[in-house]
């Protein structure tokens, strides 16, 4: 069934749960992901429930996040799914199923389930790709990183993409997935990570791929996490800023 087919579909059972085996819901944005058996579906709702996001605001993740798939695919990228389907009219595309568990979700349990030099491999080997062909950088993060059931790493989540972002063949991948660890492990606020083995040791073997670079990061979280705290003292209110800390 086509990605056109499946959201006549959902509009028919008005989004039932009935082949979605799963819903990812974001409210604030107006968006709702649906996984189902075949591939999956992200959907931008025409208002947001609260005034987070823009309708324009909507539009441009929508076509930005479009226009990367279609970009990765005519280069036949071999970690990021394959776009079935879009409507930019209807605010939706279609993907692949990736049948798997993104890498952060799955470096929170307490057994080791997947080896850590298979995936630092592939996070050197999805680096080198990028450089290859000039890619922006594209600011992902652990859970963007999806392991499949036959341990293969796959890459998702372009709304950062703007076909008008310089190309460099100098990016460093490791840069946004380094800064969120040390988010989930200072902030430890909306971000934050249990601290088990698994995430413990994925987390030091991805930093000390980029020692120097992870020791600067670290700073600059603790010093923004100090600055966030001293205002909300100041303020005697919790102080509250949009995109704080997406420095």
């Amino acid at each position: 069934m086509t990605g056109n087919n499946h959201m006549k579909q959902f509009h028919k059972d008005t989004y039932s749960n009935d082949r979605a085996y799963k819903i990812y819901e974001r409210p604030a944005k107006g968006l709702k992901i649906y996984f189902l058996p075949d591939c999956i579906i992200k959907h931008w709702a025409c208002e947001a429930e609260y005034p987070d996001i823009s309708r324009e605001d909507q539009n441009r993740r929508l076509i930005n996040e479009i226009s990367a798939y279609q970009l990765f695919n005519k280069l036949r990228c071999p970690f990021v799914p394959k776009i079935l389907n879009y409507s930019v009219e209807g605010r939706w595309f279609c993907t692949e199923a990736v049948k798997g568990i993104d890498l952060f979700t799955l470096s929170q349990s307490y057994r080791f389930s997947f080896s850590i030099k298979s995936i630092v491999t592939q996070i050197d080997n999805m680096e080198k790709w990028m450089n290859l062909h000039s890619f922006p950088k594209l600011k992902n993060k652990m859970q963007d990183l999806i392991l499949s059931h036959s341990g293969k790493l796959y890459l998702v989540d372009f709304e950062s993409y703007s076909p008008s972002m310089r190309r460099t063949q100098n990016i460093d991948f490791y840069y946004d997935i380094l800064r969120d660890i040390l988010k989930r492990i200072i902030i430890r606020d909306g971000k934050k990570a249990r601290l088990t083995p698994c995430f413990v040791f994925l987390s030091l073997n991805l930093l000390f791929r980029r020692p120097i670079k992870s020791l600067g990061l670290a700073v600059r979280v603790i010093i923004y996490q100090v600055i966030y705290l001293m205002r909300g003292l100041l303020s005697r209110t919790p102080y509250v800023e949009k995109n704080f800390y997406d420095f």
